[in-house]
């Protein structure tokens, strides 16, 4: 469902528009004309920050509390998580739910965070 007249690929060294390819053009030259000619929209980031909902603070605890039944809710999984993350730390994370849980973890300085792109394999 790709309207491809109305893409625009841009490689390291050309350019792709309706089927005509322009070479000999560098990437870095293209984004800084587009970027002279394209206007903020930040309406999606509006949204988010609406409906944004900042997380209370909770002392993290050293272990979940399996004695208890109580069933093990994503907010103890990131504290547990949490507690392992040093600055050495090179947390992989996988495509799905996976990110969004991730990016509210407290990355150390250092530390170093890498997201699966979309088109990888799940599980």
């Amino acid at each position: 469902m790709l309207n491809f007249k109305k893409i625009i690929h841009i490689s390291t060294d050309s350019v792709i528009i309706d089927k005509k390819i322009y070479s000999k053009i560098q990437m870095w030259d293209v984004l800084l004309e587009l970027a002279q000619r394209v206007s903020v929209k930040n309406a999606s980031l509006l949204a988010y920050k609406r409906h944004q909902v900042p997380e209370s603070p909770l002392p993290l605890t050293n272990t979940y509390d399996i004695s208890k039944n109580a069933k093990l809710s994503q907010r103890d999984v990131k504290q547990q998580i949490n507690q392992l993350l040093t600055s050495n730390t090179s947390l992989v994370v996988e495509t799905g739910d996976s990110w969004f849980v991730a990016q509210k973890l407290k990355m150390p300085t250092n530390s170093m965070f890498h997201v699966q792109l979309q088109y990888g394999s799940i599980g």
